[in-house]
């Protein structure tokens, strides 16, 4: 059994019963898979609020403007 992204999230968010956390936890340690998923989503949950959205060149704003 693997944890699925969705799953995933609702641990790092503490959104499962006592049961389900000790459950996921015992898999995430024998898990490296897992284990490396869990990790790179809460590091992409970490660092998303400090992400900007991407520069839009004015010259491709002016063409959109045109359409």
């Amino acid at each position: 059994m693997h944890l699925t992204e969705a799953d995933i999230l609702l641990f790092i968010e503490k959104r499962l019963t006592r049961e389900e956390r000790e459950r996921f936890a015992t898999h995430l340690a024998d898990c490296a898979e897992c284990a490396a998923l869990l990790n790179a989503i809460s590091r992409l949950k970490r660092e998303l609020p400090r992400m900007s959205a991407p520069r839009i060149p004015k010259e491709a704003v002016r063409q959109a403007e045109r359409i």
